[in-house]
């Protein structure tokens, strides 16, 4: 058992800063699990034969790093109007600078909305191939792919949206150096 107290230091934003720690964590094992798939990828293959992982256990640890890193950005980069002020007072006293892989929500949101965005795929005829995730570095033929991980450019997409693993990786860095 596991538990992480939240010092009481009369600091307000001292659960943020508690909570951006944990999702630097979390995004760290995920990204971990992630870069030893990729150094299972057999190049001879081109990208596609790999070892030690099915595509279901890849996504998973595509969702947890994308999870972790959603919610650094919406405490760091907030939505809601009311609560930019909050987004930008933490930023300032974390002292970052730009950080645009985690202030872009494009492949995140695409993630959490996927019943919209299935709602919205428009499937050009029936001999048309969706594939529901791909873990290799091209996908034979062109089908729809709603959830990838390209092990060769270390990059997640759905639907054609990308977020760069090592881009990402590097702004969660510095976040976490900055606490």
């Amino acid at each position: 058992m596991f538990t992480y107290r939240v010092p009481n230091n009369g600091d307000p934003d001292a659960l943020y800063f508690a909570e951006l720690r944990v999702q630097c964590v979390l995004a760290n094992q995920a990204y971990d699990q992630l870069s030893a798939y990729c150094r299972t990828v057999d190049r001879r293959s081109n990208g596609r034969i790999c070892v030690g992982a099915s595509p279901s256990n890849v996504i998973a640890q595509c969702v947890g790093f994308l999870s972790a890193v959603a919610v650094v950005s919406k405490i760091l980069f907030p939505a809601d109007k009311n609560a930019a002020c909050r987004g930008e007072r933490l930023r300032k006293r974390l002292a970052l600078g730009d950080i645009p892989e985690i202030a872009s929500r494009s492949v995140r949101n695409a993630y959490e909305h996927i019943d919209e965005k299935i709602d919205a795929l428009r499937v050009p005829d029936a001999d048309s191939q969706i594939w529901l995730m791909d873990t290799n570095e091209e996908a034979c033929g062109d089908p729809i792919v709603l959830k990838r991980f390209d092990p060769v450019s270390r990059t997640i997409q759905f639907l054609g949206n990308r977020l760069d693993l090592e881009a990402c990786k590097e702004e969660i860095v510095l976040v976490e150096r900055s606490l």
